[in-house]
């Protein structure tokens, strides 16, 4: 195994830019993603179970189980290993008119303004911090706003069922062996800082920068189950210890990373599509002007 992630001519602070765990500030054609996606369940799986003649639901699979979407089929877990290869955040909005998710481009943090499929930035969502004296200040309209476009936080990394791995039956299956790279991403705060918590257990654990050492460390996903005011599950991450690194990481780590450079150029694709758009009808109105000044001026000769 080897004990270093080695990336062809990256290293230091640009590995940690790569990664996501930076602390600086700095703030094509549409395909489907073939990455597995990961997420923790908010609403039970039932099934059938009979009992004296009688057939009754049961809970098979609980709210806080783990779902693993592989092409159009899902396997289960409740309480997969993960590791962690990069952290991204961004802006994202459900457009319930066009059946579409509006999101702006992914970045190590949301400080800036970031351009959004929507052709504006931060999908119109007003950048920094605001006072409470300042959001009372603002439009009903802008307060909806910011409410509907919600921080998301994404976590590239593998996940390893140990042997766990279940059906929609809560049958054991196999085929998932081995460590399964995955996205999953999460709106709600309590997950967010249930994993800036474990960072900042894995940044506490010895001198090296933390890109040195993530990789190295590996994370139990648990749940949190609450009730108000409706039943839900936030997602937990207990730092399991030190893992050997794999062979195969740096390939997975450089295909994490051409992942987002194609999420980010679709997103650039569409803003530009907008703003073209609106460029053009700006130049449409100035040519416009410019014809009836010349037959202003014909007009007196």
């Amino acid at each position: 195994m080897n004990s270093e992630l080695i990336i062809s001519g990256v290293s230091g602070q640009a590995l940690a830019e790569m990664m996501g765990v930076s602390s600086s500030n700095d703030a094509g054609t549409k395909k489907a993603s073939n990455l597995a996606r990961l997420s923790i369940m908010s609403k039970p799986i039932m099934g059938d179970f009979e009992s004296d003649g009688k057939v009754r639901k049961t809970e098979v699979l609980p709210v806080g189980a783990y779902r693993l979407k592989v092409d159009d089929e899902f396997v289960y877990c409740l309480n997969p290993e993960i590791r962690i290869f990069s952290l991204k955040e961004q802006w994202t909005h459900w457009d319930s008119v066009n059946n579409v998710m509006d999101r702006s481009l992914m970045a190590n943090n949301l400080y800036g303004d970031l351009k959004d499929s929507k052709g504006t930035f931060n999908i119109g969502r007003p950048t920094g911090y605001h006072s409470k004296k300042e959001y009372d200040a603002l439009s009903q309209a802008t307060k909806d706003l910011m409410r509907s476009v919600k921080r998301t936080k994404i976590i590239f990394g593998t996940v390893n069922f140990n042997g766990l791995a279940l059906d929609e039956n809560g049958n054991e299956v196999t085929g998932y062996d081995g460590q399964i790279p995955f996205i999953l991403d999460t709106k709600n705060k309590d997950s967010i800082n249930a994993l800036r918590d474990a960072l900042d257990v894995v940044k506490r654990d010895s001198t090296l920068p933390i890109e040195a050492k993530l990789l190295k460390r590996s994370f139990i996903l648990g749940a949190k189950i609450e009730s108000v005011p409706q039943t839900y599950a936030t997602i937990l991450f207990t730092v399991k210890g030190e893992v050997d690194l794999e062979d195969q990481d740096s390939k997975t780590f450089e295909s994490f990373q051409d992942w987002i450079i194609w999420s980010n150029t679709y997103v650039l694709d569409k803003w530009k599509e907008h703003n073209v758009q609106e460029l053009s009808q700006e130049d449409a109105d100035l040519t416009e002007q410019f014809v009836e000044i010349e037959e202003f001026t014909g007009a007196g000769v």
